[in-house]
């Protein structure tokens, strides 16, 4: 009698609240679409009405795929390598992982089934147990799975991706070479890569990833391909190599640029004559080191460097209360200046150069922290502008 009840009772409840469905979540997995490169993965549940009111959660690795009711299935698309497939109480308690490798362009299907009343397990069904790498199953002393399995998937995964990048080294479709460069982590395999490819993109590619300063320095001196040395540089901390190489190659602003001692490279930046690369590496320099610069520059250099300056660091930089540029600014706009802003200019005289007369002033503003030298060709344009610190 008491067998009966609890049966009928279970009918009851049964009818009552229905079958559990089956809910398909959205995310990148389950709205990918199908190539020849992805793997298909199927996971069913059979349509016993045994536990029929809960839901098997299934998850590929930490990524929640969705919820099967009796009767349902959810399929997804993946890249090859190494999956985990983790079946859950109601989506919310892990019960049993498996781990397993997949190729491109096949299908997986498991089965999802109930463990003895109580939680769900998901069964092989298309491949053979021989497949499994790894799999773990809740025990009765612990509330979930434990968290190797995340190790031993990212071990595995790291273990496949290098296995499909030394393949990759023999391919000789470039194309493949440079996808697999851009995946790769390993600096054993990078190495070979960065030092042995044909093609300068892979290597460059490579070199960029790479971390091991004597390798970054040998291939900045063996190197034939300028792009493939500047990345070396880029990845390089040493800062006496990084001295060495902006010394013996001036196109190599990224070696000025990561140098730390300031002092040294406001040292190197005075004797510089190159534009280009004082524009690019003053912005990094502190205020007074970078007027230190500049009052050191010629004509040419100054106007150039000035010019390619962003205004609110030029006039910082160059010491300009309005913005004066040499060779530019005419005489008669200077005295209009001074007689309408907080600026003023001291007369200090004149230089004579052959038949070339110039006049001295000295400009400073109220509101700054700095001053000006500024000469001008007599009652032309300005000649020279000297920044001084006060």
């Amino acid at each position: 009698m008491k067998q009966f009840m609890s049966i009928y009772l279970a009918v009851v409840v049964m009818t009552i609240l229905g079958c559990a469905g089956t809910v398909k979540y959205d995310n990148a997995f389950t709205q990918a679409n199908a190539s020849s490169n992805s793997v298909k993965i199927k996971v069913r549940r059979s349509g016993s009405w045994v536990g029929g009111i809960r839901t098997a959660g299934i998850q590929d690795g930490t990524t929640k795929i969705g919820l099967l009711g009796p009767s349902g299935e959810l399929a997804w698309s993946r890249k090859p390598g190494y999956v985990a497939i983790i079946t859950s109480e109601q989506g919310i308690v892990p019960k049993h992982v498996i781990i397993f490798p997949v190729e491109a362009g096949k299908t997986y299907s498991l089965v999802a089934k109930l463990i003895g009343g109580w939680g769900f397990y998901s069964k092989p069904e298309n491949f053979g147990k021989e497949l499994i790498a790894y799999e773990e199953k809740e025990e009765s002393e612990k509330f979930g799975l434990s968290d190797y399995w995340k190790e031993k998937l990212a071990s595995l995964s790291s273990q496949y991706e290098l296995s499909e990048a030394m393949k990759a080294m023999e391919d000789k479709d470039r194309n493949v070479r440079r996808t697999a460069v851009k995946k790769l982590v390993d600096q054993t395999v990078l190495a070979k890569f960065a030092v042995q490819d044909e093609d300068s993109e892979v290597r460059r590619s490579a070199v960029g990833k790479i971390t091991d300063q004597a390798l970054l320095a040998k291939i900045y001196m063996d190197d034939k391909d300028s792009g493939v040395r500047q990345a070396a540089v880029k990845n390089i901390t040493d800062q006496a190599l990084l001295e060495k190489i902006y010394a013996e190659d001036k196109a190599q602003i990224d070696a000025l640029l990561k140098l730390t001692d300031k002092d040294q490279v406001t040292s190197i930046l005075k004797t510089e004559k190159n534009s280009r690369v004082i524009t690019a590496v003053l912005p990094t320099l502190d205020i007074a080191s970078s007027r230190a610069v500049f009052s050191t520059l010629d004509i040419d250099t100054s106007r150039a460097v000035s010019s390619n300056l962003k205004p609110e660091l030029r006039e910082k930089v160059t010491g300009k209360c309005l913005g004066y540029e040499v060779g530019v600014t005419q005489f008669s706009q200077f005295q209009t200046d001074m007689n309408s802003s907080y600026c003023n200019a001291q007369y200090l005289g004149n230089e004579t150069y052959g038949d070339v007369i110039l006049e001295i002033f000295k400009v400073y503003c109220n509101k700054d922290t700095h001053g000006c030298i500024m000469k001008f060709e007599k009652n032309k344009t300005l000649y020279k502008n000297e920044c001084l610190g006060y």
